[in-house]
């Protein structure tokens, strides 16, 4: 197996920069989003409410709706879940083929069910394993992922395969 090497990996939290004024659809991140094109690099994006006091509505997942249709080659992952609008996230990567959800910062056993039903069916490739170490350990996650309800090769696509890919295909 050829060893590769991730030479860089932007992350964005739209409720961390300017007060949450700048959602993901704002064209303040077009010139993000345009050079992680030009240079093929992956692009993890915050969803979900954050977890300090700061404004979650910059972090809802419908604002990669537009940034999906302006940018369909920007490959994007949706990072520490989506709650509480995972059903949102679901939908949204059934319609584009390049967005992807991170599940760090969650504990495997708490993720809700429509994610997990999602990963068992059209969403194999679509969702990462991430734990939050060392706020929920490595060995933690990958233990509670290992007793998910996950059909025969799901497992793998989830904690490994699927990252991969994300990361490291072009």
């Amino acid at each position: 197996m050829q060893k590769r090497s991730l030479n860089f990996l932007s992350t964005v939290g739209p409720s961390f920069w300017g007060d949450g004024h700048y959602p993901a659809s704002d064209a303040v991140y077009y010139p993000l989003y345009t050079k992680c094109c030009e240079l093929e690099l992956p692009l993890c994006l915050n969803t979900g409410i954050p977890g300090p006091p700061l404004p979650g509505d910059a972090q809802h997942p419908m604002h990669l709706d537009r940034v999906c249709i302006r940018f369909p080659e920007l490959r994007l992952c949706m990072v520490h879940g989506a709650d509480p609008w995972w059903e949102t996230a679901i939908r949204l990567m059934l319609k584009y083929s390049n967005l992807r959800l991170m599940t760090s910062a969650w504990s495997p056993r708490r993720l809700p069910d429509a994610l997990i039903h999602f990963l068992n069916t059209r969403g194999q490739g679509r969702i990462l394993f991430a734990s939050d170490s060392p706020v929920l350990s490595i060995t933690r996650c990958v233990g509670e992922a290992a007793k998910l309800d996950l059909r025969p090769g799901v497992l793998d696509k989830y904690l490994y395969s699927n990252a991969e890919s994300f990361f490291f295909d072009r």
